[in-house]
């Protein structure tokens, strides 16, 4: 289980507020969850690289300019 859902500096009690992890998508989300899984799991580097790939398709596609004629 993970304590909770907020991104801290290292080393931070879980009193100071933190920024909300949500459901990670942007890179450096995906990159702190990871690194909070294999803290707290004994996933394998393989099966955490499985995770932070389907993660990082949650990243919303760029929206694309529409073009006037």
């Amino acid at each position: 289980m993970l304590a909770d859902s907020q991104i801290r500096q290292a080393g931070a009690s879980l009193d100071t507020p933190g920024e909300s992890i949500g459901c990670p998508a942007e890179e450096s989300e995906v990159a702190y969850f990871l690194k909070l899984l294999k803290s707290t799991s004994k996933l394998t580097d393989d099966q955490l690289s499985i995770i932070g790939k389907r993660f990082a398709q949650n990243k919303p596609a760029p929206v694309k300019p529409s073009s006037s004629k």
